[in-house]
C-alpha cells in the first residue's frame, strides 16, 4: 500500500464541553421552586380508637379533610373548629356510594386546576383503609361483577400509588391515615406491625412519605396517653427525614409542635 493509500484514522467526535455552573444553577432554581420543598408530608398509622383523626387538629390551619371513614368527621372535639372554619371536613366520600370515588379524582383535579390548595394549610386523606374500599367498589361498579380480579388489583394499586404522589406534590401539608394490623413473623418469632392494605401496598404507600409515624396510647391510671414513635422499632416501622436529630423516639401527637422543632414552617394561614 502507498503512502497516499493509507486510510485516515477515524478522529473521535467533538463532544460539547458541558456547563456544570449553568447546569447546577438551574437545578437549584427547579428546587427552589419546588413548592413540595417547602411543605410536610406524613402518613400517620395506628389502631382503630389510638387518636389518629384527633390528632388532625393539630396541623396548620385550615385543615381539609377528605373522610373515607363513616362517621369520622363527628369528633366532639372537632365541632367548634369546624363552626369556626378552620377544620373543613368533606364528608361526601363516607357515603356507600359505588361511583363515589370517581367524584372524588374529579373533585381533586378541579382542586388542583383550580388553585384551591394555595389557601389551605394541610389537606388529609381518612383513612387509607377506606380510601381503598372505596377504589375498590368503583372499581366492581365499572365491571359489573362483584368481586375485583387479580389485573384489577394490580390496576387499583398502581392508581393509589398515583394519587399519593399527586397530593405529596401539593402547595400544602399532606397527611393521610392508616391503620395497623398485626402479624407474627414466625421465621423470628415476633410480632410486627404492618400498614394495613393490600401486599402490594404495604411497603409501597409508607414509603411514599417522607414521615411515617405510628401513635400509641398507653393506659395510664383511670386515663390514656398518647405518643408519637418517630423511629423505627421491633414491632413498628416508623421514620423521620425532618426530624433526624433533633426528634426524640417518642414525641407529644402535635404536628405543629414537631413542625416547629424541625425549623419548619408550622403557622396557619388563617
Amino acid at each position: 500500500m502507498t503512502p497516499a493509500q493509507t486510510p485516515t484514522p477515524q478522529q473521535p467526535p467533538q463532544r460539547k464541553p458541558l456547563k456544570v455552573a449553568k447546569t447546577v444553577k438551574e437545578l437549584m432554581s427547579m428546587y427552589a421552586a419546588d413548592e413540595s420543598n417547602k411543605t410536610f408530608n406524613a402518613i400517620i398509622l395506628g389502631q382503630i380508637g389510638a387518636g389518629k383523626t384527633t390528632m388532625l387538629s393539630t396541623a396548620p390551619k385550615p385543615v381539609l379533610i377528605d373522610s373515607f371513614d363513616p362517621g369520622g368527621h363527628k369528633l366532639r372535639t372537632f365541632k367548634p373548629l369546624i363552626e369556626s372554619g378552620v377544620i373543613i371536613p368533606d364528608s361526601r366520600w363516607e357515603k356507600p356510594y359505588f361511583k363515589m370515588f370517581g367524584d372524588w379524582e374529579q373533585e381533586l383535579e378541579n382542586r388542583i386546576a383550580g388553585g384551591f390548595f394555595n389557601n389551605i394549610g394541610t389537606y388529609v386523606i381518612d383513612s387509607a383503609t377506606t380510601f381503598l374500599q372505596a377504589m375498590k367498589d368503583h372499581t366492581m361498579d365499572k365491571s359489573g361483577r362483584d368481586n375485583v380480579s387479580q389485573p384489577e388489583w394490580g390496576a387499583i394499586g398502581t392508581s393509589f400509588i398515583h394519587h399519593v404522589k399527586q397530593c405529596t406534590a401539593l402547595p400544602c401539608n399532606f397527611i393521610m391515615t392508616g391503620h395497623l394490623v398485626l402479624e407474627l413473623e414466625e421465621s423470628e418469632g415476633k410480632t410486627i406491625a404492618r400498614f394495613n392494605s393490600i401486599p402490594s401496598l404495604q411497603v409501597n404507600i409508607p414509603t411514599l412519605f417522607d414521615e411515617i409515624y405510628v401513635l400509641i396510647q398507653e393506659a395510664k391510671g383511670t386515663g390514656v396517653e398518647r405518643k408519637l414513635l418517630t423511629q423505627s422499632t421491633n414491632k413498628y416501622l416508623a421514620r423521620t427525614r425532618i426530624g433526624a436529630g433533633k426528634f426524640e423516639l417518642y414525641e407529644k401527637p402535635d404536628i405543629a409542635e414537631l413542625l416547629r422543632k424541625a425549623e419548619l414552617d408550622y403557622k396557619d394561614k388563617v
